[in-house]
């Protein structure tokens, strides 16, 4: 019981960040379209650590500071340029 119990909420976290992934990834990669002047599906994304994210696309490159990390859907996702 207690195994089950455990396994569930390692899924659940596991969904959670998986979610918060998705959210920043592609809110990123919207951002950086604009920025870089390159379309959504040439843009690539990158985690750093403690927030820090790096887009790429079109031979061009960008550093970014994800304001609200806990942001769960694309449109709550603040990014500030570096």
């Amino acid at each position: 019981m207690t195994r089950a119990i455990l396994l569930s909420l390692c899924f659940g976290c596991a969904t959670v960040h998986s979610t918060l992934m998705d959210a920043h990834s592609s809110s990123l990669k919207t951002q950086a379209s604009t920025d870089l002047s390159c379309p959504k599906e040439q843009i690539e994304v990158a985690e750093s650590p403690e927030n820090h994210w790096t887009a790429s696309g079109c031979g061009r490159r960008k550093e970014y500071l994800l304001r609200n990390p806990n942001c769960l859907a694309e449109r709550d996702c603040v990014w500030e340029p570096q």
